[in-house]
């Protein structure tokens, strides 16, 4: 028999690697749930922490070989769907069994996501030299996740990333897909929401630029992108930028409430 099993989570180093080692057994009979998205392999993928075993790991006394990864296209609608297809070859002098793992990862995100998800795996028995194909279909919920603000499954518009693997750690084949999402959604933005918030929303960072234009400050905004300080602009609350002016400091509040009955 040829053992073709994977692992369903991943093996820390140490005890204290594990995401909710602070958190638990927690105190006074309460445990606080902290870790949120961030368990198994998406923390230690998020912390790139080296594991004992990783998730999907597993052993075989035969080789796999991953090759020719095909998508049904570039440039999808999330609704369109996406297939995707790889050859698995059996390498080795025995038969045996291969689950293939396939990950997708979102190259740019509002929110704070995994590094990779796991979405599909497939389990292919192969006699030594043999080759077939799997395929698999990724629907809209594959490319989403839940945003609280809009109190829905979303997808943004964007690059993604196709992984197939043999474990969470041992990737052999990417290819990457433009998803077009079809969802309207609308920012939850208020003057704490950082200025890069508000810029990865076109219409706020279009309405955002014509209050900087009224209160006569777009061209230092402007020049303030530019420079090396730039980072630190966009990673501040957009209530502070009004307070390098004393009498905008004192009209932050009205600017801001101008600004959000704009964008509504």
């Amino acid at each position: 028999m040829n053992p073709s099993g994977k692992l369903q989570e991943t093996f820390a180093l140490q005890v204290e690697d594990n995401p909710s080692y602070l958190n638990f057994p927690g105190e006074e009979g309460k445990v606080a749930y902290r870790e949120g998205i961030f368990i198994g392999y998406r923390y230690y993928d998020k912390k790139k922490m080296e594991v004992l075993f990783p998730f999907g790991h597993g052993l075989s006394y035969t080789t796999f070989e991953y090759s020719s990864m095909r998508l049904s296209g570039d440039t999808i609608l999330d609704t369109d769907g996406l297939v995707v297809e790889v050859d698995i070859t059996n390498t080795g002098k025995c038969e045996g069994a291969e689950i293939v793992q396939l990950y997708v990862k979102s190259q740019k995100a509002r929110l704070i996501r995994p590094e990779k998800e796991l979405k599909g795996f497939e389990k292919i028995n192969l006699l030594p030299g043999e080759t077939d194909t799997i395929r698999y279909t990724l629907n809209k919920r594959d490319f989403s996740y839940y945003d609280c603000s809009n109190k829905k499954w979303v997808v943004e518009t964007g690059l993604y990333e196709i992984w197939i693997g043999k474990s969470s750690r041992n990737i052999c084949l990417k290819r990457t897909v433009n998803v077009i999402s079809t969802d309207a959604l609308k920012p939850s933005l208020t003057g704490e929401s950082l200025v890069k918030e508000w810029f990865s929303w076109s219409a706020a960072k279009q309405a955002l630029f014509e209050v900087f234009a009224q209160e006569k400050m777009k061209e230092q905004i402007e020049a303030a992108l530019q420079g090396e300080h730039s980072d630190r602009v966009l990673n501040m609350p957009l209530r502070k930028l009004f307070y390098f002016d004393p009498k905008r400091a004192e009209r932050a509040e009205e600017i801001i409430e101008k600004l959000l009955v704009q964008m509504n």
